[in-house]
């Protein structure tokens, strides 16, 4: 048991080191064991890097960037304070590891530099009534204070601006002089001549704006494993928040706000006319509480007038042939002339209103409530108002007044036709199932009557050879029959529960309807006096579709036309059209009258009762088009024939030396 605590301590211990040693040597920072990371800066960079005047220590925005990534990473650190000459030469030499800087980037190929941190823009400093100064040609002549090293002695050097550079590194002395009128200019960030300007209290200097390339803040050093390492961790930073919160503790708390003077008087005076409303709304609630006391009666009969279910009340004065609304309110105006509410009257109600206005002119009043459309409440659309007259007569028996009470009952009377127009569509559906049903006897029927005949009539054994081909061919053609009728049902039922399935499929069009058109001729008799034709504008044509319900469409529109073509032609043929295929069958027969276009692709619909079918197939192969995204439709005149035509959207392809 001692042996095995033993055991448990060692593993301990060796997984500890292992651990440590795994963390040491993922974070190699190319850092001599042992010693902390060195930080050096320009500490003549406020809000970046400065020194706190009340207690002495170095502060800054990119000293925190620097140290809370070394904290993050676990890596202890050391902050240096010295002038940036003597920073820079400990870089390079290997005394120092990091810093922020502007404007080395370009200058110093011994160090490595991390992505930007901020890029600002460099603005000049100078005294309010030197008006001279507004843009970098400007400063010929002039006495200008240029950071040393910074990339400014490159750009005027590159305009040929002729100026005395002061090259001093630090700013905040340099202010000073130009304040007092030593110097004409000076070039900086704006952040840090803005701090500088208001914590020196420097009131003879201003910023302005000049078109220069921006600053670069980055992370500086001489070692790439360091640098890289640091700008990966300020990465996280910005994912996980903590960048975002630096940034706002520096530079949206450092700039802060300035109210300026006409605001605060602004805001006094909001504050007087604040205390002077307060006096008078006591002053108008107190009137307004004695009002109310006046007004409850009033108020109890408008909500007990409304409670009782949007009942509107009106008087009629006889003498000025106006209507005053007592209770309700459903115009824009209280009183109206008899004249205005008839033009508010639907045209086909309006002789009826005008003979009930001229008996209540005369005292009469009908007993039973009468039904009008109105559109005086809401514009443009009708409205069906109940009204009810009743006349108030004084003690000798004469009108006073006469009041009309309205109620709107628009809802019940579109309900009511609703329920009207639903049950006219249940009897007619009724009506068409009891039909289709009827059909379906006979259709089911006939084709069965003649499969048994003829199946009876070959087991006899008493026929010719010649006799049973031809009865086998008439059973074949009623199972065909049958069989299409079944199929119809089938696909019904599909559209119904809403699984008609398409399967799109690259196939040869021109042979399928040359295939379908041979299927079909083969089946009439050469006596017929209907001319089969065909319409084939293509030698091949490759489409993308469902092939299978392509011929049941043309099936259908052809076996259509043979009921109702007695002679003449019928053709079937395509055409491309648009981003697609038109389908169509063509027939010389009895046509179609005007007001039944509409109805002839409807479930059931048949012309003519006596015609065979149960009035499925048009309808199905609307639901199959449209299932398609196509169209459908027919073209047709009463006694010259019919046309009918269905436009798939489908990709087409033709050789290119078809017309």
């Amino acid at each position: 048991m001692q042996g095995m605590k033993h055991f448990i301590a060692l593993a301990a211990i060796f997984l500890i080191s292992v651990c440590l040693s795994a963390k040491n040597k993922s974070l190699d920072l190319g850092i001599p064991k042992g010693r902390p990371i060195v930080i050096v800066a320009d500490w003549n960079q406020p809000p970046f890097f400065f020194i706190d005047q009340k207690n002495g220590t170095p502060k800054g925005y990119c000293l925190d960037l620097l140290t809370t990534a070394l904290d993050k990473l676990g890596v202890k650190y050391v902050v240096k304070v010295e002038s940036w000459d003597k920073s820079l030469a400990d870089l390079e030499s290997g005394k120092a590891d990091v810093t922020c800087s502007f404007d080395t980037s370009n200058q110093n190929k011994k160090l490595f530099f991390g992505e930007n941190i901020k890029q600002l823009p460099f603005y000049i400093v100078c005294r309010k009534n030197n008006r001279d100064i507004h843009n970098i040609e400007d400063l010929n002549g002039k006495n200008v204070i240029v950071r040393k090293g910074s990339i400014i002695n490159g750009i005027l050097k590159k305009k040929n601006i002729s100026c005395n550079i002061i090259g001093d590194t630090t700013i905040s002395r340099n202010l000073v002089k130009l304040n007092e009128g030593q110097y004409d200019a000076c070039f900086a960030n704006k952040l840090t001549l803005e701090y500088y300007i208001k914590n020196l209290k420097l009131d003879n200097l201003e910023c302005r704006p000049v078109r220069l390339i921006q600053q670069e803040n980055r992370i500086v050093g001489n070692n790439e494993n360091l640098v890289l390492t640091i700008s990966d961790m300020l990465f996280k930073m910005s994912v996980d928040g903590t960048y975002t919160n630096l940034s706002k503790k520096w530079f949206y708390v450092y700039q802060g706000v300035n109210i300026p003077t006409p605001l605060y008087a602004v805001l006094i005076c909001l504050l007087i006319i604040a205390v002077v409303s307060v006096i008078v709304v006591r002053i108008l609630t107190n009137k307004i509480r004695k009002a109310n006391a006046r007004l409850l009666e009033k108020d109890r009969r408008i909500k007990l007038a409304l409670k009782v279910g949007g009942i509107r009340i009106t008087e009629y004065n006889r003498k000025t042939n106006k209507c005053t609304v007592l209770e309700g309110d459903y115009s824009e105006k209280t009183v109206m002339t008899v004249d205005y509410i008839i033009n508010h009257v639907h045209p086909d109600d309006k002789e009826r209103f005008s003979r009930l206005m001229e008996n209540v002119q005369r005292g009469l009043v009908p007993k039973d409530p009468l039904v009008f459309r109105f559109n005086i409440a809401v514009r443009n659309q009708w409205r069906y108002i109940q009204i009810y007259l009743t006349n108030i007569r004084d003690s000798h028996g004469g009108i006073v007044r006469t009041i009309g009470t309205h109620m709107d009952i628009t809802d019940r009377v579109l309900s009511s036709m609703a329920l009207k127009v639903e049950k006219e569509k249940a009897q007619r559906a009724d009506y068409l199932k009891s039909e289709f049903l009827a059909n379906m006897s006979h259709e089911i029927r006939t084709p069965l009557n003649a499969i048994i005949g003829f199946s009876d009539v070959i087991s006899q054994k008493i026929v010719s050879e010649k006799d049973i081909e031809e009865c086998s061919a008439l059973i074949h053609k009623n199972s065909d029959m049958l069989l299409n009728l079944i199929n119809d049902i089938l696909d019904l039922s599909r559209i119904e529960s809403g699984e008609l399935d398409i399967e799109n499929t690259e196939f040869d069009l021109t042979d399928a309807v040359r295939g379908l058109y041979l299927s079909i001729k083969s089946t009439h008799t050469d006596d017929s006096k209907v001319d089969f034709r065909m319409s084939l504008p293509y030698s091949i044509c490759i489409v993308s579709t469902d092939r299978r319900r392509v011929l049941q469409i043309l099936t259908n529109f052809v076996t259509n036309a043979f009921k109702y073509t007695e002679e003449g032609h019928i053709l079937i043929g395509y055409e491309k059209e648009k981003n697609g295929i038109r389908l169509y069958v063509e027939d010389t027969g009895k046509g179609l009258p005007e007001n039944t276009k509409d109805s002839v692709f409807t479930r059931f619909e048949k012309l003519g009762s006596h015609k065979q079918g149960t009035g499925l197939g048009l309808s199905i192969c609307k639901a199959i088009v449209e299932h398609m995204d196509g169209r459908i439709g027919v073209d047709s005149e009463k006694g010259k024939g019919s046309t009918f035509w269905a436009w798939i959207p489908t990709d087409v392809i033709t050789p290119n030396n078809d017309n």
